[in-house]
């Protein structure tokens, strides 16, 4: 059943929004692990001030600086892919199941598309029905 759309933002807004909720995992995340910006900052070769604007959610922050301080920080990329399915349907993410359902929803999402590939190769690869290779 396709999820209804609760409100309409263009490509700039939703990517903005991909971006503060991104920037709040990592800031989280950090923060968790006592990591200081400086050390992010060495672990990205982002500098500490880039890695206040990726935390504050600027929108002139590169995808490729949010994925260097999600891996740095081991924070799954469900972080950044699962919200964009729910902003590209006009569905606000709740940011804050990410604090503790992210790995889990990775997991499901991951199933539920392995799931469906392999149901479609199940009904391509189906044996002709017994009925047609009965003889008459």
């Amino acid at each position: 059943m396709p999820m209804r759309a609760h409100y309409r933002i263009g490509f700039a807004e939703r990517l903005a929004e991909l971006k503060a909720i991104s920037g709040w995992c990592i800031e989280g995340r950090r923060r968790h692990l006592s990591v200081a910006q400086e050390r992010l900052s060495q672990d990205t070769g982002i500098t500490s001030r880039w890695i206040r604007e990726i935390e504050s959610g600027n929108p002139k922050c590169t995808l490729d600086d949010h994925i260097k301080c999600l891996a740095a920080l081991d924070i799954s990329a469900g972080c950044i892919a699962i919200p964009m399915l729910f902003l590209e349907r006009g569905v606000r993410f709740p940011r804050e199941l990410l604090l503790t359902e992210a790995e889990a929803m990775g997991d499901q999402c991951m199933e539920a598309v392995s799931d469906q590939i392999i149901g479609r190769w199940r009904r391509t690869l189906k044996p002709a029905s017994d009925d047609q290779n009965s003889p008459r």
